[in-house]
């Protein structure tokens, strides 16, 4: 299985950092543009969003649309240890010496440079717990339908999803491409329950039954023209 992963990363990763530009970014648009529309957004008060790294689907203006509308943008911050999970400055959700720690987010100044030159919040902004969000996007390298997901071989997120209450959505962020037939999962690996992508905002098949071909879910938009964006900095695995 190791193997079948990791070659599943590759090609990937290929495709996706061989994305002209514009394309990145209108598939970046369409993809946030049906996230605002959806029942989820609206519904939801606390967010947990990621900051785009390496071609990873855009955030940026979904994060601006959300603190406009007074919501509360939460973004992951990747923490490793030994012994005992950490609980200062903000304690860190996870297992196995490593998980997220999740911080509000109220502007650019939350950021700070991080491991490997990335953006992330600042590890004195405030902290969140996983009790407290009502929707969780999740980035990727490859899903399915039946919310199988691959993502860089960290186990950040698969540490961290655990402790998020069920019935809590869980959505996977990727382009059309990256949506495969299935993904090669393990005991750990833990599901989303939504894939998110370009094409709009697809409940996930149950596990065990059969991935039928979706239809977006109820206020996902058509898509519009690509709008100007600038480089996104960036998240955990």
């Amino acid at each position: 299985m190791r193997q079948e992963k990791a070659a599943l990363r590759q090609e990937m990763l290929a495709r996706r950092e061989a994305l002209d530009p514009a394309a990145w970014a209108e598939a970046s648009r369409r993809l946030q543009a049906h996230l605002l529309a959806s029942p989820l957004y609206r519904r939801a008060r606390t967010i947990l969003f990621y900051w785009a790294v390496r071609r990873e689907p855009g955030t940026q203006e979904a994060i601006r649309q959300a603190l406009a509308e007074g919501k509360r943008v939460v973004l992951p911050r990747a923490v490793r240890w030994q012994g005992e999970a950490p609980t200062a400055p903000a304690p860190a959700w996870g297992g196995g010496g490593r998980g997220l720690a999740l911080h509000l987010y109220r502007g650019p100044g939350d950021l700070v440079p991080g491991p490997y030159g990335l953006w992330e919040p600042d590890p004195a902004a405030p902290a969140v717990t996983p009790g407290e969000l009502d929707l969780v996007l999740v980035p990727g390298v490859a899903f399915d339908r039946r919310g199988g997901r691959l993502g860089h071989g960290g186990g950040y997120y698969d540490r961290f999803l655990p402790h998020v209450p069920p019935g809590v959505p869980r959505v996977g962020c990727c382009f059309g491409f990256q949506v495969v037939a299935a993904v090669p999962r393990g005991p750990h690996d833990r599901p989303v329950t939504h894939l998110l992508t370009e094409d709009g905002l697809f409940p996930c098949a149950p596990e065990g039954s059969a991935p039928a071909e979706s239809a977006p879910e109820e206020g996902t938009p058509e898509a519009g023209p690509p709008e100007e964006t600038g480089p996104l900095p960036g998240s955990p695995d």
